[in-house]
């Protein structure tokens, strides 16, 4: 309304392979100085464009601001540096009834034994008897959970499809209804009442369900038996005991009627939620669906923690700002061309001069404490499908590459993927980034230098998916295969490779990543976070940080379209090791660096100090892989975490997911564990289905597509 024009590029999605719903941004988004291109269009002359997507993540102000990174614009991204697992509301809290901790689904164990929303209905129904009332009337619908629909499309009772997407105008001219006209209107309603009537039909069921119980309990047990209950609602006996139904801390208010939980919401002091709708994600138990109700839950705050993010992004002002809107202008004017050249509400863009640059930048934003002066260059992956040029553009890779090679003393690495060849004469895989990294290793070793390479990545792909079983996760192991194939499976692995030249790997190498713990409703959870940056820091000196992962779609230039920033320090200072060296430090990437571990390692401020030298044993040895080793054992003692490296075959991890963890058996000897944890920092598991093919299945969907969507 201020008269800003605003450019967006979006990736137009598959929509057979993905449910981003590109369409409802545009439509979400579209106003008359807001213009949104989507792009491939999937039926251009180019195969590649069904395979390869834009990854970049970019936004760019005035030409003079960029902001470039990993951090995608949509639900779960945004995360704090404590990385919380639970966000409920005070309400919540108080009205939600403890389940028995076994319903409890993360990406290491989900709810897989048949206990649902009437673990809820056997809660109510004992505290029922307690104050003697009605167990119909005590139930309300905040005690019911039914879980959402995953189809968009449903059917109604005469056998009419009802779907809940429609159409709008694209920049090509083609128009549906989208919310208009009277025929959308009338089948609206009728979708409408249809509901009603099902939840009418969902309430009787379940009404049903709870006077049989109660029947049987008074014939099986008495009013106040836990197990008789249990066995009436599931015909199967568990364990349940008064100190797993009431969560420990949360009031829970007993009254002559169980509605008055539900009365005057809008007088409680209640919390504010974090993550609200769809933002509060775990993807791995359940992928974001219906993203055009962003309201809506997409999993049960009570049963379900959150996965945390884990993402890095650098803003820039100056010529690299304006490199970087060169590369959005060329990408606009190459798009607008092929899909809307003759369309006068998509304008083509024109760059500013670089001659106005230092008079067009205005003094830095307040909230920026810290600006550093830097070198920076934009690299790119890009090629003619992606930004309309001849010649295909790698310098991303190029750059790790030189990167690498250039190393005097350490690497750090955060990236999402881990794939990448380490062979000179590749094979499956292409990107050079894992042979690199085999050369510098190998020329330490021969000079006797004291090098490390830190590399955190994610401790599982975030698919939708259950790895205990057989016929889901397909997506999870395919990512698995190709990680682990990099890391230290096959003669082709960075492992295999160290170990032939008479190299110990963790001498020089260490491949971590990041879990974390809290309470949900008194019983305690953990989740891994999730590793989305992609990060590369040398020597406290250079710094590669964007939207490539190490992998071929990345990093080959002619397949997924990417931007990163190389930042090299202008400005440094002189450090003192404790072997009695000293080494000049980046302001920038010295800092970053420093942030970065000492949030993993879980240090304050004050013990930032023991970060200064990440080359020596004393910290690679004795506070690094100590400190990840220690955690890994607390969480695989106390939770039986997966990915675990006790778990070597598929079967086995069904079997290793029936146990019940010491967090549910003992929760004051898991408290006591737990205390010991420092940071978040964990091994990555090697040895983790070791003795499974985690290649896709052939006549699944996820091996049906070339081995290039996943490397």
């Amino acid at each position: 309304d201020d008269g800003v024009k605003i450019y967006i590029l979006l990736y137009k999605e598959l929509q057979l392979a993905l449910s981003l719903n590109s369409l409802y941004t545009k439509r979400t988004l579209s106003g008359s100085n807001i213009k949104i291109l989507r792009h491939p269009d999937h039926s251009s002359a180019y195969l590649n464009d069904h395979l390869w997507a834009h990854h970049e993540k970019l936004v760019i102000v005035d030409q003079t601001y960029a902001f470039i990174g990993g951090i995608d614009l949509c639900y779960g991204r945004w995360d704090k540096n404590s990385h919380p697992l639970v966000d409920l509301d005070e309400s919540t809290t108080q009205k939600t009834p403890k389940t028995i901790p076994s319903s409890m689904s993360t990406s290491s164990r989900l709810n897989n034994n048949g206990v649902g929303a009437f673990g809820h209905i056997a809660y109510v129904l004992k505290t029922a008897h307690e104050v003697t009332v009605s167990p119909i009337r005590a139930i309300s619908e905040d005690y019911i959970v039914v879980p959402p629909k995953t189809n968009v499309e449903e059917k109604s009772d005469d056998g009419s499809i009802y779907s809940s997407n429609s159409n709008i105008s694209d920049e090509e001219g083609t128009t549906d209804d989208w919310d208009g006209g009277i025929e959308s209107r009338k089948r609206r309603k009728k979708y409408r009442k249809r509901k009603e009537s099902s939840a009418i039909r969902m309430k009787r069921k379940i009404r049903s369900a709870v006077v049989k119980a109660k029947k049987k309990l008074g014939k099986d047990s008495d009013s106040n038996s836990e197990d008789g209950l249990s066995n009436a609602l599931h015909g199967k006996e568990h364990d349940v005991s008064l100190e797993d139904e009431i969560p420990i801390g949360v009031p829970f208010v007993k009254s002559p009627s169980l509605h008055s939980l539900n009365e005057n919401p809008e007088n409680e002091d209640s919390k504010t939620l974090l993550w609200t709708g769809k933002d509060y994600v775990n993807f791995i138990v359940k992928d974001v669906i219906r993203p055009d109700q962003p309201e809506k839950d997409n999993v049960d705050r009570t049963k379900t923690p959150r996965m945390p993010w884990h993402d890095v992004s650098v803003m820039v002002q100056g010529s690299s700002a304006r490199d970087a809107a060169r590369h959005f202008i060329q990408r606009w004017n190459a798009i607008k061309a092929e899909k809307a050249k003759h369309n006068i509400n998509y304008p083509f863009l024109i760059p500013k001069s670089y001659e106005s640059m230092e008079r067009d930048i205005p003094p830095p934003h307040p909230s920026l404490e810290h600006l550093y002066n830097a070198n920076c260059q934009v690299l790119r992956s890009s090629s003619n499908w992606s930004a309309g040029i001849d010649e295909v553009e790698n310098s991303i890779e190029t750059a790790m590459i030189s990167s690498i090679q250039d190393a005097e003393r350490f690497i750090y690495i955060e990236n999402q993927f881990f794939i990448t060849s380490s062979s000179p004469d590749y094979g499956e895989v292409k990107n050079g980034i894992g042979n690199a990294i085999f050369q510098r290793i190998q020329q330490a070793y021969r000079n006797h230098e004291m090098f490390r390479i830190y590399v955190l990545v994610p401790l599982l792909p975030a698919f939708e998916g259950h790895l205990g079983s057989s016929y889901s996760g397909n997506a999870i192991r395919a990512i698995l295969h190709y990680n682990y194939s990099s890391i230290c499976r096959g003669e082709r692995s960075l492992f295999k490779r160290l170990e032939r030249a008479g190299i110990n790997p963790i001498n020089y190498i260490s491949f971590c990543s990041l879990r974390t713990t809290e309470e949900l409703l008194g019983t305690p959870v953990t989740e891994l976070v999730y590793i989305h940056s992609k990060l590369l820091i040398v020597d406290d000196r250079v710094v590669i940080c964007g939207s490539a992962n190490i992998n071929d779609r990345s990093l080959l230039g002619n397949r997924d379209s990417e931007v990163c920033l190389m930042i090299e320090d202008l400005e440094f200072c002189e450090l003192n090791t404790e072997r009695g060296t000293s080494f000049k430090s980046g302001k920038y990437a010295g800092s970053l660096r420093r942030a970065l571990m000492g949030e993993h390692l879980g240090l304050s401020p004050s013990s930032r100090e023991l970060l200064l030298d990440p080359v020596s044993n004393e910290f690679y040895k004795d506070i690094w892989l100590k400190t990840a080793s220690i955690n890994s054992k607390i969480f695989d003692e106390i939770f039986m975490v997966v990915p675990n490296d006790q778990v070597l075959t598929t079967e086995e991890c069904r079997k290793f997911e029936e146990k019940l963890p010491i967090a549910e058996l003992d929760r004051f000897a898991a408290r006591k564990a737990i205390a010991n944890l420092r940071g978040n920092v964990v091994m990555l598991p090697l040895q983790f289905l070791e003795h499974e093919d985690l290649r896709p299945p052939a006549l699944t969907k996820e091996g049906l597509v070339p081995s290039v969507t996943w490397t």
